[in-house]
């Protein structure tokens, strides 16, 4: 029994020995390669934004007067044209003052007649002592007396004229509120907004109570997208702005870029200016507010060369080219932990220096626009490197990149072609 027991260890152990002795002769596996096609194909370059729709005109109609709202002629969404009736304010309050107005005039006319005849008396007394005293038959003292009394009713005369004038006003200004109890569209549009209900009282002490809200005309509206400062350079007038809202998620809407503002949004120390885009809305669909997704076509290339941005990204490492049995390049191997920053190409400063000079030497004339003069910035033009792997060998290639829509980049040279493949990635398998 010990025997048997002496040979079946001996046993085990050879065992383990030849497994051990078969797993250091097993191969490694090799790194998995994944490569991606360069494709021909069209690009389109956008600007990405939020933005919000906003009617491209508005008025606020609002009543001059302080009172009760007596009638509403027209609620939201109610088509208006310039001069129909839209309200009217309770006019009992005015029609008073009006009356009471009048009546003040109408008395101030009557002590005007009587200070009118009062003074004509005073003037046939005044001659009459004058003449009186050429005779010897009145004394100085008469006589002065009867030409001071004339120049005080004349005086008096006088301001009486201005108290008529003054309640002549009074009247006016009362027909004139009477007049706001009756309140018109002052344009051709629709209501968007009503702030007030029958029976409520407004104010007019300190500003000008808002009734309603008009469009002038909602079948074209103002998209109004807030831009990141870095993406302005980009943008200039007429360029296509595509655009969807929540409201019609699966439609594709179209405007066209009509200026950029110049006052700065700060959020969160982020600087965003204010790009405004019309846009035609001739079925309605589209409502002021709309929160809109905003893309800005700033450049595009139609049936070209291009490569996939995976394939622009890869850089391959040390560890790659040791599990493939390649020599590590020098410039892999001495590549800095921090790349070195791009410097911007010549070329594009020389426009820019000779857009400057253009400003320089045509000001803007006043009243126009400033955007309007200037373009975007120079088509975009810059060097990379793609990676191919033929006959076990990693390779680099130098590319020429056109534009680029975050998935592909064009290619503007001939170094690879459609239905070429270019390393995406490597996989290097763990070590046992």
């Amino acid at each position: 029994m010990k025997r048997l027991l002496v040979i079946g260890v001996l046993l085990a152990a050879t065992g383990v020995g030849v497994a051990a002795l078969f797993g250091s002769f097993e191969k490694p596996l090799p790194p998995e390669i994944r490569q991606i096609a360069v494709t021909r194909g069209d690009i389109h370059q956008t600007v990405t934004a939020t933005g919000t729709l906003q009617a491209t005109r508005t008025v606020d109609v609002g009543s001059q007067i302080s009172g009760v709202v007596k009638k509403l002629y027209v609620d939201y969404n109610s088509i208006v044209t310039k001069g129909e009736l839209i309200a009217e304010m309770d006019p009992q309050t005015v029609q008073t003052q009006l009356d009471s107005a009048k009546a003040s005039l109408d008395r101030s006319k009557i002590d005007l007649e009587g200070l009118r005849a009062t003074l004509k008396a005073d003037e046939l007394n005044r001659d009459r002592e004058v003449q009186l005293f050429a005779s010897g038959l009145a004394t100085a003292q008469d006589r002065d007396a009867a030409v001071l009394q004339v120049k005080q009713d004349e005086g008096t005369v006088k301001e009486d004229e201005a108290a008529v004038a003054v309640a002549t006003d009074n009247v006016k200004q009362a027909q004139v509120n009477l007049d706001y109890c009756t309140i018109r569209s002052p344009v051709d549009g629709v209501v968007i907004t009503r702030n007030a209900d029958e029976g409520q009282t407004v104010a007019a002490s300190v500003s000008v109570p808002s009734l309603f809200i008009i469009a002038t005309d909602v079948r074209t509206l103002d998209l109004l997208a807030l831009v990141d400062e870095s993406d302005i350079g980009k943008l200039h007038p007429d360029q296509d702005v595509m655009f969807t809202v929540p409201a019609y998620p699966t439609r594709q809407f179209h405007g066209r870029l009509d200026h950029v503002r110049l006052n700065s949004v700060n959020s969160n120390n982020v600087i965003t200016y204010q790009a405004v885009a019309s846009v035609k809305n001739d079925d309605l669909r589209l409502m002021p507010s709309m929160t809109a997704s905003v893309k800005v076509q700033i450049a595009d290339a139609s049936d070209v060369v291009r490569v996939p941005n995976t394939a622009l990204r890869f850089k391959p490492s040390k560890d790659m080219f040791t599990a493939l049995g390649q020599p590590v390049p020098p410039e892999v191997a001495n590549a800095p932990l921090v790349p070195a920053p791009k410097v911007a190409p010549p070329v594009a400063d020389q426009k820019r220096t000779a857009a400057q000079q253009t400003v320089k030497d045509n000001p803007p004339k006043p009243g126009e626009m400033i955007d309007r003069r200037f373009r975007g910035s120079p088509r975009a033009s810059s060097t990379g490197q793609v990676w191919s792997y033929n006959a076990h060998q990693l390779k680099p290639l130098a590319v020429q990149l056109g534009i680029t829509d975050g998935t592909w980049t064009e290619l503007v040279d001939n170094t690879v072609q459609p239905g070429d493949e270019l390393v995406a990635s490597v996989l290097v398998p763990r070590k046992k």
